[in-house]
């Protein structure tokens, strides 16, 4: 419950800051590799980090930073009116996008 706690925190953290989801990741390897260097049970395989780690690279990884704008419905009627009347010109359209 307490590797829970801390890399919900951890989460709390790296979203105000605009980290990673590889924060997180790291965080969670370096509890797994103390508990088993320490002879402890895997903590990191328990439900509830399990849980926090899904929500954590849900919520840092798709946030959209690096993500092209989607297409417009215009765009869309000139790429498929181009097509329609000159399919070989669709890759001159393709390389510009």
């Amino acid at each position: 419950m307490h590797v829970a706690m801390f890399l919900s925190n951890s989460l709390r953290y790296a979203l105000s800051r605009g980290l990673t989801y590889s924060t997180i990741k790291a965080a969670s390897a370096a509890i797994f590799t103390a508990h088993n260097m320490a002879g402890l049970d895997d903590m990191t395989s328990h439900s509830f980090v399990q849980a926090v780690c899904s929500c954590a690279q849900r919520s840092l990884s798709s946030r959209g930073q690096f993500r092209k704008a989607p297409l417009s419905l215009d765009l869309c009627m000139i790429i498929t009116v181009s097509f329609l009347l000159q399919p070989s010109q669709c890759y001159e359209v393709r390389s510009v996008l």
